[in-house]
């Protein structure tokens, strides 16, 4: 009996709107080796949930194998993927943006604990994902080596989700600034006037996430017989994220200025306008018709 599984995932899945994606998982055992779920005697179901908590869908491959629509990616590969939006049954649709919760719970037989494993896929649309050729041209011009292989990741680069993540936050730093025009969405925002905003305020959040990969990786200093070489790329960084936020402070409130109205103001003058003014004008002790004394 197996005693210990892993399951590869990658934490977010990006889908474009009304298209299929295939949202998988890869089951090894304790040694790095593919490994299959025991029909029947194993676990593999899945539950996708709306941020409202509304379940969508629930399938369990192993307990329904006539109704299941999660796919095996074949005999010994311990791949499996379920077709996110095909339409079968007629809940699986990606026609609206946003993140969807993909909960696996897996077991390889009896006996094993079963493995919770989370996910999200991101329903993004054409204009989101058209942003990333640029976006990725300005965080990473070297375009970065970016291995998902779980058995040997390497990410030094970026990956489409992750610079989808930096979009959506670069977005609520916006939103953060006063005047008051928020965007809920990549969608609303005037990228059509604005894009380089956009970019330069998600590069913020992008430059947080490799300021602190630096902070982890630097080496302040290291010497072996007399050569020496140091590794300090998070000064560098810093210096550059806070000459970044300076030039946004100026450019964000004054691109906000342009989504509001600059209003009207409307003046209405009393029947005693006149000798009010001729009044507060006076000098002390004049006097007017006997009646008005100023002072």
């Amino acid at each position: 009996m197996v005693d210990t599984i892993i399951v590869d995932a990658r934490p977010t899945e990006l889908v474009l709107r009304n298209q299929v994606e295939r949202i998988g998982i890869h089951v090894r055992d304790a040694a790095g080796n593919a490994l299959d779920i025991a029909r029947p005697g194993g676990t593999l179901s899945l539950t996708v949930t709306a941020m409202t908590d509304t379940v969508i869908l629930a399938d369990d491959w192993v307990n329904d194998p006539g109704g299941t629509h999660i796919v095996h990616g074949g005999e010994g590969t311990g791949r499996y993927y379920y077709p996110y939006g095909d339409g079968t049954p007629a809940a699986n649709v990606t026609n609206s943006l946003g993140d969807y919760l993909f909960r696996w719970k897996v077991a390889s037989a009896p006996g094993v604990e079963p493995e919770d494993v989370i996910q999200i896929a991101r329903v993004v649309s054409a204009t989101t994902l058209a942003l990333l050729p640029d976006f990725r041209l300005l965080i990473d011009k070297a375009v970065k080596m970016v291995d998902e292989d779980p058995d040997d990741p390497c990410y030094l680069g970026y990956t489409d989700a992750q610079l989808v993540s930096y979009l959506e936050g670069g977005l609520s730093t916006i939103n953060a600034y006063q005047p008051y025009p928020m965007w809920s969405s990549i969608e609303q925002f005037p990228v059509a006037y604005f894009k380089q905003v956009l970019l330069e305020s998600a590069l913020v959040v992008g430059l947080m996430s490799q300021e602190l990969f630096a902070v982890d990786t630097d080496i302040d200093q290291w010497s072996d017989q007399g050569n020496t070489f140091t590794i300090a790329h998070q000064p560098k960084l810093a210096a550059f994220a806070q000459r970044l936020e300076a030039k946004l402070d100026r450019i964000i409130p004054a691109m906000k200025k342009h989504a509001v109205s600059s209003g009207s103001v409307k003046v209405e003058f009393g029947p005693n306008y006149r000798l009010s003014h001729l009044v507060a004008a006076a000098p002390n002790g004049a006097l007017f018709r006997n009646v008005w004394l100023a002072g």
